[in-house]
């Protein structure tokens, strides 16, 4: 299914840098889906059956980019993306 994450400043605002469930593009991501995330620098891997990540997908080229600039402490700007989760 095609889900649309929407990076939002409250998300890059109440983001922690370096944490892989509480980073901006996570805190999207488990709005967007309602279930729980685990995000690194070029992957997402969701919680399917309740007690552990069953699939994990490729996030896009820029989303890495961008969560590198963020735990670097760089200024990220709100961006949207879509995946096929």
């Amino acid at each position: 299914m095609i889900t649309t994450i929407d990076v939002t400043e409250k998300d890059l605002i109440e983001g922690v840098r370096g944490y892989c469930k509480g980073c901006p593009v996570a805190l999207a991501a488990m709005r967007a889906t309602g279930g729980h995330v685990w995000v690194a620098t070029t992957t997402i891997s969701l919680i399917r059956d309740g007690s552990h990540y069953s699939n994990s997908f490729p996030l896009p080229i820029f989303v890495s980019r961008n969560i590198r600039l963020f735990d670097e402490g760089c200024a990220v700007s709100p961006f949207s993306f879509k995946m096929d989760l």
